[in-house]
């Protein structure tokens, strides 16, 4: 099953898929916080909504969210399952981005086209495949043997917006999402 990280019913929220130099749960929680939110201190206070937040908050936040992915030979995700099922694949999505609209452009789909949006849908899962398999090689070019994790968050608390907004993963290589 394919999970396309894009229409979906929390439009006020960010997904991010970031390379790890190695597994999460082997960083020091000194050393993400000084990754993540530029301290080690205690508490942070974010631009996005001038909140004063506990640096242990957030980490355990962090922490909570992270989910492994691993990458498959065509350049999508697939989720790190413990189970039997069909792993769903995952890929972030530009649903709008300029490429996929002069694809559409120069095959002549347009919005009042009823196959619009089943050839949208086709032609973002070949840009964001071709995306993604870039962005691999090049993460694996400077990090190496990379861990990949997925990170979904929304604004709707202090802490959200926090890791949301606030570029909390800049010094890592990253894919982003913005569903605002």
């Amino acid at each position: 099953m394919k999970k396309r990280l894009g229409f979906v019913s929390n439009s006020s929220s960010s997904s991010f898929l970031v390379a790890f130099e190695k597994p999460l749960g082997e960083y020091t929680d000194r050393e993400l916080k000084q990754r993540l939110f530029g301290t080690t201190g205690k508490t942070v206070t974010g631009k996005y909504y001038g909140s004063k937040l506990d640096t242990d908050d957030l980490l355990r936040t962090v922490r909570c969210n992270a989910e492994e992915v691993k990458v498959n030979e065509d350049g999508s995700f697939s989720r790190v399952q413990f189970n039997f099922e069909e792993p769903e694949k995952v890929m972030l999505h530009e649903w709008f981005s300029k490429e996929v609209s002069e694809i559409l452009e120069s095959e002549g789909v347009n919005f009042d086209n009823d196959a619009y949006y089943t050839r949208m849908n086709e032609i973002a899962d070949y840009v964001a495949l071709k995306r993604n398999r870039e962005w691999i090689a090049l993460v694996r070019d400077k990090v190496g043997d990379a861990r990949f994790y997925l990170f979904d968050f929304c604004d709707h608390t202090d802490i959200g917006a926090f890791l949301e907004h606030e570029n909390i993963f800049k010094d890592f290589h990253h894919l982003y999402q913005n569903r605002h």
